[in-house]
């Protein structure tokens, strides 16, 4: 039954024109015989094979489409995305043939979106998200050109129905980003502490409060009451996710009262707001957001970011990002800011002549900013703050490259693209000090003078070659960035490597506890440990390690500067 669906959607593979010589006729004319049999794999390799011939740019194209379309009935996703991805679009003369090869490339990424979901891998539901905006946009593009082929071959003005390949897949497309979008911020609100979901909530109150005061001043003008109302409303709905949290987390009794009283006055309060009792609706959000204020709240900063990154998952909406605007304004700190609110000033402008990516794009430029302002503030940083910080930067500038790929428009590219490569070439200058870092931490162990204390050798020696992969990746894609023209999916594949690598190294750091909370145990029993004590061999010779990979990156006089450590 997947087969069927699959050719139903795929559209034709196209044989014609292969006759360059003899030797060319013969191989597409065998591999048309092995596609339309189904022997994929045999169909695949001959494909392969022409490929590898000197052709003109639109038999190039005809041999890769029908590569890659086989790649896709192989359900080799990954792979028919690299086919399709070498097509010269500008090569295609063919109108069906360009919109078969743009379904047949949407179809991939949902392909690839449905098998690393099967994985469970919560890593990868960005990564997912973005090829499912790929897919959809690649779908809208291939409902244009169909669109134009009916208006010429049917002599119409409009076009008023969807073809049915195109229209399955888009289906499969809005299904996929709800559940991902579901994913995201069920993810987001798991891993918020009770002070970070308050300082949400608290937020989100303030803002349902002020919107209320539209209905109850009535300075809404008639007319637009009915939209005011239906977005007062969506609003009021996104807020309840975080009452959900709240009720996961172990509160003391008198926690849990305040909470119950807090939640009963806010649903009072939606109920109110269905028969437009706004006085009510007032007085119950006041009251819910009063009584929450007993607990302790975070700092505004950290208010602001949570507010950013829930802000980016949902929609982006011209008027959260102008009550984001005014709360940064009104910081004390707010010539910090600057930066970062000249970013949003773009976001809200471009969500105002409909370029939601754009827009997100500009968002995540002004978020970055502040995360990048929240770490900084103290001044000594371990091991871990670096990388983490780095590593924040680096998903940043991989979901930013995403965006410019998916612009509205292409003449704000090339802007967009200033803005990617000084997050790629602030994420390597981030990222440098970690070594030295390492280094310095290990010295402080070896120092301390208490034989309790045991140098950790663990996991330096499983951590830093990770750090210097990821490293190296960033320092690829920096030089891919400044190539021409620009290969995205090269630029996107060393964007994740670098991700990956650190995250890896993040986690060993993160699951193995430092010198200074090491507790040792006087009576270690045998059973329970198949590891030999650290001796003072193995301490310098984690010293001797970090003393060399450091040394080694260090360029001679003379040379140029290059890695020259590989591990």
């Amino acid at each position: 039954m997947k087969k069927r669906i699959f050719l139903l959607y795929m559209g034709f593979l196209y044989f014609q024109g292969l006759e360059s010589n003899e030797s060319i006729s013969q191989l597409g004319s065998q591999a048309k015989a092995f596609a339309e049999t189904r022997d994929l794999k045999q169909a695949s390799q001959l494909y392969e094979k022409l490929s590898t011939q000197s052709l003109p740019d639109w038999q190039q194209a005809l041999i890769l489409y029908n590569w890659g379309t086989v790649k896709v009935l192989q359900q080799e996703w990954e792979a028919a995305l690299k086919i399709f991805n070498r097509i010269a679009l500008s090569s295609i003369s063919s109108p069906q043939l360009l919109r078969s090869v743009t379904l047949n490339r949407a179809a991939a990424r949902l392909g690839q979106a449905k098998l690393l979901s099967a994985q469970n891998d919560t890593n990868s539901l960005g990564e997912r998200r973005y090829l499912i905006w790929q897919s959809l946009k690649e779908l809208e593009a291939a409902k244009d050109i169909d669109c134009r082929i009916q208006k010429v071959e049917q002599n119409l003005s409009d076009c008023l129905v969807v073809p049915i390949d195109i229209h399955i897949l888009q289906n499969k497309g809005v299904l996929a980003l709800n559940q991902i979008n579901k994913e995201l911020k069920d993810q987001f609100f798991a891993n918020l502490d009770l002070a970070s979901l308050l300082a949400i909530l608290r937020q989100s109150l303030a803002t349902a409060l002020h919107f209320s005061l539209f209905f109850t001043k009535q300075i809404i003008p008639h007319e637009f009451n009915a939209a005011y109302l239906k977005y007062f409303t969506f609003q009021m709905k996104t807020i309840e996710p975080l009452w959900d949290g709240l009720k996961k987390i172990s509160l003391s009794d008198d926690q849990r009262k305040i909470i119950t009283i807090a939640f009963e006055n806010f649903t009072n309060a939606l109920d109110a707001s269905l028969n437009s009792n706004w006085e009510n609706v007032q007085n119950h959000l006041q009251f819910s957001e009063d009584s929450l204020q007993k607990f302790a709240s975070q700092s505004d900063l950290e208010t602001l970011i949570l507010r950013y990154r829930l802000t980016l998952l949902n929609r982006i909406d011209e008027v959260i990002l102008k009550v984001l605007l005014d709360t940064q304004t009104s910081f004390d700190k707010k010539d910090f800011l600057k930066q970062s609110s000249q970013f949003l000033k773009k976001a809200i402008e471009e969500i105002q002549i409909n370029r939601p990516f754009i827009s997100r794009f500009y968002v995540i430029c002004a978020l970055s900013e502040i995360e990048n302002l929240q770490a900084e503030e103290s001044e000594e940083r371990s091991c871990k703050q670096i990388l983490q910080q780095a590593l924040q930067n680096a998903i940043r500038g991989n979901e930013l490259t995403q965006l410019v790929t998916l612009s509205e428009d292409f003449a704000n590219k090339e802007i967009m693209l200033k803005d990617v490569q000084a997050k790629q070439h602030q994420v390597i200058q981030q990222s440098l000090s970690f070594i030295p870092n390492a280094l310095k931490e290990e010295k402080m162990n070896f120092n301390a003078g208490d034989s309790k204390i045991a140098c950790q050798k663990q996991p330096w020696e499983q951590v830093i070659p990770l750090f210097e992969n990821g490293l190296l990746a960033a320092k690829q894609t920096e030089i891919w960035m400044k190539s021409f023209p620009l290969q995205f999916f090269a630029i996107l594949n060393e964007q994740q490597k670098t991700i990956i690598n650190w995250q890896q190294a993040l986690k060993l750091l993160e699951n193995s506890p430092s010198f200074s909370e090491q507790s040792p145990n006087p009576n270690p029993d045998p059973s329970h440990s198949n590891s030999k004590p650290k001796t003072s061999q193995d301490i310098q010779e984690t010293l001797r390690l970090l003393q060399e990979m450091q040394s080694n990156d260090q360029p001679q006089k003379g040379q140029s500067s290059k890695e020259r450590h590989s591990w």
